[in-house]
């Protein structure tokens, strides 16, 4: 059974309906879908940039962890070693559990 070309494009634009600042659009105004698409870009971007701003944080403060850790045995202050060493070893687990939770996440939809 063959698709008709015109009904996917008729479809698409039911569904794709650009909506801009709360007003509805006309969805053949091209200034308001493109202003609307790149107001999703935007929104996109700046979600993606605060997971690798958070990223490097974590690796970050990681880095920080082990090389007080690597000062603190060279010093034989050996409770602060193991504190910092925990700290290393919590974020780990940490970040494999929200992992875990991630995956799990997608896999269930």
């Amino acid at each position: 059974m063959p698709i008709d070309p015109k009904a996917v494009i008729d479809a698409k634009k039911k569904v794709l309906k650009p909506q801009v600042a709360g007003l509805k659009a006309n969805p053949n105004d091209v200034a308001a879908y493109k202003k609307l698409k790149q107001q999703k870009a935007k929104e996109e971007l700046d979600a993606a940039n605060k997971g690798v701003d958070e990223d490097a944080e974590e690796s970050h403060k990681e880095s920080t962890n082990i090389s007080n850790f690597l000062k603190a045995i060279s010093q034989k202050n050996y409770a602060q070693a193991d504190k910092y060493l925990q700290g290393v070893v919590e974020g780990k687990l940490k970040a494999s559990i929200d992992k875990a939770i991630q995956n799990s996440t997608i896999y269930a939809k």
